[in-house]
């Protein structure tokens, strides 16, 4: 059974901080078997765009769409 790893992703605007490479990257040097998964988080349109541009790379994408954790209120709970 391989390891299940979780990324956190940042995101503004519908684009997709430039972390969210380096999390994968990361998630494949401490298990290179593993198929990170993306979380993110945010409301719509911005959400549906974000995930369409990570399922390019994690092989999971999920998503929580609430209006307290999109832009900028996520930088404050950060």
């Amino acid at each position: 059974m391989t390891t299940r790893i979780f990324a956190y992703i940042i995101h503004k605007g519908g684009v997709v901080d430039d972390s969210a490479l380096e999390l994968f990257a990361a998630a494949k040097a401490i298990d290179p078997a593993s198929s990170p998964t993306a979380i993110v988080a945010g409301i719509q349109p911005d959400l549906d765009r974000v995930c369409t541009t990570l399922k390019s790379t994690f092989a999971e994408v999920w998503n929580i769409e609430n209006e307290s954790l999109a832009y900028p209120n996520a930088e404050l709970i950060r």
